[in-house]
């Protein structure tokens, strides 16, 4: 489907993809092909009756802060018809009417390129859904100016205020192992360290299976909530930080959660150093169970464009690795899933991982609360990582608590939860063709039958 008529030099496919992004994440319908979005080179090149976008390089010397979001290289206009905060959004000339930014270079800036100069306060909104709906005001402002008809549909299935997706990094299965064992029997004898060497024995009695997989108590009370979630394996017996597990475990322990939950592959710290590594962790992953589509990096590394053309080439249909490892929050600025443009990949964003929440926590940092409240705003996907190995309170004093406080969510704050596959087609198809789902409203604000 087209979204916008590209009349600059840029790659088609990657300024409709971002196009796309842009109706899907608004809620504006588009039930037919009627394309009414231009992408042009300067303004003389803007068409009369149609809503222009003049193509501008995003500068990180010219960014204009907004409440919670930015925009690049805002156009001052004397002719502006739309301001928020004081910024054109919105100007006419003659009958063309124009963006006051390049909303598209910006998306495309904010999905590949390293945000570092952005003030910092700005990770805690979901600042690409607010930047998003500034375009949706433009678009409806233009719509009722033009007397087009418009429909737009909510973020969010009827009676939810967003979406809950739990996720469980596999990291580690094994606390227990004949080195470790040795170790900490020599530690005993030289007499070093003798509070851990007295709590590994001490786990050891208590424990009979191993104290770190938890994938079985963790599936039982999934269960018990009706939950679907993704779970993410790792393929390497050993990295640069620690030992991990054989691949053959894979097989055996992912047979517990098939049934119920999407299985993905935990790509290594070193796979997003060397790309090769993709393909070959991939392919040994394939070897242990179904062929794989989901994929996350260990340690959260970001792909770039190349990353994510690896991952297709070998099946990836979704990413979930874009967040921080250090604090809650939008390191992108989405709260909703987004497809990467030029490829069939769509991003989950990452919104908190249980490390973080504590590091948060240890710095009296209060963002998690405001998150959450972005979350239900914006109508976005609560997706948050917790490592199941995590769930021993024994070695993870706190952790298990958080878990449960996070499963709770989803009743308290109403928040909808399916398989991964059918929530993201849901999301991304209500624009285009209306469903009992939603809720959808035309120009009078009437509900559609």
């Amino acid at each position: 489907m087209n979204f916008i008529i590209n009349k600059t030099n840029e790659n088609t496919k990657r300024i409709n993809d971002l196009a796309e992004i842009l109706f899907i994440h608004s809620g504006i319908c588009i039930f037919d092909n009627n394309t009414i979005l231009h992408y042009i080179n300067n303004e003389d090149e803007a068409e009369e009756g149609y809503l222009n976008i003049i193509k501008k390089k995003p500068s990180k010397n010219q960014v204009k802060y907004l409440n919670n979001t930015f925009i690049f290289n805002p156009i001052d206009s004397a002719s502006s018809v739309l301001s928020v905060d004081g910024v054109n959004i919105l100007y006419k000339r003659n009958d063309a009417y124009i963006l006051g930014f390049d909303i598209i270079n910006q998306i495309n800036e904010i999905i590949f390129s390293d945000l570092y100069y952005i003030k910092e306060y700005i990770f805690d909104f979901a600042f690409t859904e607010h930047v998003i709906s500034l375009f949706k005001k433009a678009y409806i402002f233009y719509s009722k100016e033009k007397n087009l008809d418009i429909t737009l549909v909510s973020d969010a299935p009827n009676g939810f205020n967003g979406y809950f997706l739990p996720s469980f990094d596999v990291d580690r299965l094994q606390y227990y192992s004949g080195i470790k064992t040795i170790f900490y029997i020599f530690l005993k004898i030289i007499g070093l360290k003798k509070g851990l060497t007295r709590k590994y024995f001490e786990l050891k009695k208590i424990y009979k299976q191993d104290p770190w997989n938890n994938l079985i108590k963790i599936n039982e009370i999934l269960k018990s909530e009706n939950l679907r979630t993704l779970f993410f394996f790792l393929t390497i017996k050993k990295d640069r930080f620690a030992r991990r597990y054989k691949p053959e475990l894979i097989k055996r322990e992912s047979i517990i959660l098939k049934e119920d939950h999407q299985i993905g592959i935990h790509l290594s710290y070193e796979s997003g150093i060397d790309r090769n590594k993709i393909r070959k962790e991939i392919t040994v992953f394939n070897h242990q169970t179904k062929k794989c589509t989901l994929a996350r990096y260990h340690y959260l590394h970001i792909p770039d464009i190349n990353d994510y053309r690896e991952m297709e080439k070998k099946g990836i249909l979704i990413d979930s690795s874009v967040g921080f490892t250090d604090r809650c929050g939008f390191k992108k600025g989405f709260s909703k899933p987004y497809k990467i443009p030029t490829t069939h990949i769509t991003e989950i964003p990452v919104i908190c991982m249980d490390s973080a929440f504590f590091i948060a926590k240890m710095k009296k940092q209060n963002t998690f609360e405001n998150t959450i409240n972005e979350i239900i705003k914006t109508g976005g996907f609560f997706t948050f990582i917790f490592h199941q190995s995590c769930y021993n309170k024994e070695t993870f004093p706190g952790f298990r608590e958080f878990f449960k406080a996070m499963i709770s969510l989803r009743k308290e704050k109403k928040l909808y939860n399916s398989d991964v596959f059918k929530m993201i087609e849901q999301f991304n198809t209500r624009i285009t063709k209306q469903g009992n789902n939603y809720e959808y409203q035309t120009n009078s604000k009437r509900r559609l039958k």
